[in-house]
């Protein structure tokens, strides 16, 4: 009799831990990324900037790596407002940089010299990175397909290929060396 309630209550754990990491994994599962790199104006990279994103989580703040990067990771999906500051260049700011669910929103913001209360506005399209896919796609229009050369190539020119050879013995006043047929 005891060993049917230990086995009851370690049933009930079981459940408890599975629909636990259920829900974690389902709220996860519907957040986004954003990173990106901060450059000075020589694009040089700048590490320990203060990046500052604000948005539907509030706001948040992370010192770029000594690469100059920065990953805000499981964002909630929406539109974030990015400052980037650091002493001996002006404050930069991206108004809006869109997280989308399972997909990481790259940016790069670059800190021009100057004053710390001047405050330079960015004004660039986020570019999505897909990290859920391993497809390839390219945009290229039938315009671009129909201006590749067709026909005669670099194949087929006769100073492509090796011309056809004879050894030549030697003889008298002749060394040994190649003779080519034309």
């Amino acid at each position: 009799m005891k060993n049917k309630w230990i086995l009851i209550f370690l049933l009930f754990a079981f459940c408890g831990v599975c629909s636990f990491s259920a829900i974690a994994q389902d709220q996860s599962s519907a957040r986004g990324n954003l990173g990106g790199l901060v450059y000075d104006s020589t694009k040089a990279l700048v590490p320990g900037a203060q990046v500052t994103i604000t948005g539907p989580i509030g706001s948040q703040t992370q010192t770029t790596t000594a690469e100059g990067s920065f990953l805000f990771s499981t964002l909630i999906p929406g539109n974030y407002a990015v400052k980037v500051q650091k002493t001996g260049f002006r404050v930069a700011s991206i108004k809006s940089a869109e997280v989308l669910i399972n997909k990481t929103t790259s940016i790069e913001v670059i800190l021009e010299t100057g004053q710390i209360s001047e405050i330079v506005e960015v004004n660039a399209a986020a570019t999505t990175v897909d990290t859920s896919a391993t497809s390839v796609n390219s945009d290229f229009s039938d315009d671009f397909y129909s201006k590749i050369p067709l026909g005669r190539g670099v194949l087929f020119e006769d100073s492509a290929w090796p011309r056809r050879q004879q050894p030549v013995l030697p003889g008298p006043g002749r060394r040994f060396g190649w003779r080519h047929w034309s």
